[in-house]
């Protein structure tokens, strides 16, 4: 027998009447009772304090101290997904951020390839002067090429991938209503 369906005979309360005070409909708590829903969060925690409550017992302001606990409950709740959704919306702009100075590193070390290629093309020379400007393209191609492994597609598309699920996560902390 589910935990409703229970506290509902226990205190000789029609599903309509457990419903109302739960804050839900009559349907839902009849899928709840044969498992085919699961209540909300506010409904269970009303439905678990009636259980701590034995049928028969003084009920003098037991109404008043569940509500004002589910009420602080819902508040706090509300109050973490506000820091949540912020959380995931600085993510976001941090992602946004790094993916933009990834594309611009991305840029310069494509530009710098640009420029070691056309130094090459109009080399001429072979003292130690010409050596010593292949050793230095040399070295500026390798740190080049690396710069492009490091902030090519893969990290880009990664990082856009990251600042999508942030904020998305962000806009649904947001539309979550606790109150």
């Amino acid at each position: 027998m589910s935990g409703a369906k229970q506290v509902r005979r226990q205190y000789g309360l029609t599903q309509q009447q457990l419903a109302d005070y739960l804050g839900i409909t009559k349907g839902l708590l009849a899928m709840a009772e044969l498992g085919k829903r699961t209540l909300p969060t506010a409904a269970l925690l009303k439905l678990s304090l009636m259980q701590q409550k034995p049928a028969g017992s003084s009920t003098a302001g037991t109404e008043k101290k569940i509500t004002a606990r589910l009420e602080k409950q819902q508040a706090a709740a509300a109050k973490a997904m506000e820091a949540y959704a912020r959380k995931c919306a600085t993510e976001a702009a941090l992602a946004r951020k790094k993916l933009t100075l990834l594309k611009k590193n991305y840029d310069q070390a494509v530009n710098v390839l640009t420029l070691v290629s056309q130094l090459r093309q109009g080399q001429a020379g072979s003292g130690p002067a010409a050596k010593k400007d292949v050793l230095w393209q040399n070295m500026v191609e390798a740190v080049a090429l690396k710069r492009l492994d490091v902030c090519g597609e893969g990290a880009q598309q990664l990082l856009r991938l990251k600042m999508e699920a942030m904020e998305k996560q962000a806009a649904k902390a947001k539309s979550i209503n606790y109150i």
